[in-house]
């Protein structure tokens, strides 16, 4: 038999839960739109695109897209860079787990 006020205390903690998941949801939504809106800039100054949303976008951000472009070559280098580096490591792992026995 349950005590008395659980069913309050269960009703409170729904409550705190709807409230945590629409708060996530709100920062979540806000989170992709972002992502799409950031992807859309990106692709349409890399294929040149004249779209209104690409330009509408580049305006608002004060952006040209001579700074998109260098921003996307850096990204490109650091990327590199890191793909370079992991895979110097697993190579390295590998071949002294492979010595040990691991």
């Amino acid at each position: 038999m349950d005590k008395s006020g659980t069913s309050k205390r269960r009703i409170a903690h729904l409550g705190l839960n709807l409230l945590r998941e629409g708060v996530i949801l709100i920062f979540s939504l806000g989170f992709w739109l972002y992502c799409i809106i950031a992807f859309i800039l990106f692709v349409g100054t890399m294929v040149r695109s004249h779209s209104p949303s690409v330009l509408l976008t580049r305006v608002t951000l004060n952006l040209e897209a001579s700074d998109i472009e260098q921003l996307l070559r850096t990204m490109l280098l650091f990327s590199l860079i890191a793909i370079v580096i992991f895979t110097t490591c697993y190579i390295v792992q590998r071949f002294v787990c492979g010595k040990r026995g691991y």
